[in-house]
């Protein structure tokens, strides 16, 4: 046998020992095996629990994280309109003197007979002038009539009067303003109290 190359080849004396040792108590622990395998199912059982919820955890911070970038965003969004609203205020609040001043320089002008020319330019220019400001915003308070609001009036002074409720505004000393809906000058007014 040795000369056809089968020498590698046990022989049934060979194999019979072979299947004795299968016998062995090495080879009876198969209980123990199983055992071994449950064990581990359960153990890989509860890795793949512990690694759902992390899952879950990492795709919830995901959702989150999301969410508040939408809001900062959109946050950005807000602040960068509310920014170019009023971003010329300093502008129209030191326009507002000029606006005031030709206010007087009408009336002055009205007082005096023949000085109508004088008086149309002065009235051009503050609506051109009143124009321009609207554009960007900017609208008057009306006040005298009203009733007094702390919120957009500034009394400085009372005065009797039989025809009007108390804190009504009589006259307006200084027009007031409001840009986009905001106060940039309040309107001094004279306001109404009841005779004694």
């Amino acid at each position: 046998m040795e000369a056809d190359g089968y020498s590698d080849i046990p022989t049934e004396k060979q194999m019979s020992g072979r299947e004795a040792d299968l016998t062995r108590p090495e080879f009876e622990g198969d209980e123990q095996d199983e055992t071994t395998f449950d064990e581990e199912t359960e153990a890989g059982t509860e890795s793949r629990e512990d690694l759902r919820r992390t899952i879950e955890e990492m795709k919830d911070r995901w959702l989150r994280s999301q969410a508040e970038f939408e809001n900062f965003k959109k946050r950005l969004e807000r602040e960068k309109q509310e920014f170019c609203k009023f971003a010329n205020e300093s502008v129209i609040k030191d326009l507002l003197p000029t606006l005031d001043n030709l206010d007087r320089a009408m009336e002055h002008v009205g007082e005096e007979n023949g000085n109508d020319a004088l008086r149309d330019g002065l009235e051009l220019t503050r609506t051109g002038l009143m124009n321009v400001l609207k554009k960007n915003g900017l609208e008057p308070i009306v006040a005298v009539g009203e009733k007094f609001d702390p919120n957009f009036h500034e009394a400085v002074m009372q005065q009797e009067s039989a025809e009007h409720d108390e804190n009504v505004v009589l006259e307006e000393i200084q027009k007031g303003y409001l840009l986009h809906g905001r106060l940039v000058r309040p309107s001094i007014v004279v306001i109404s109290k009841t005779p004694a």
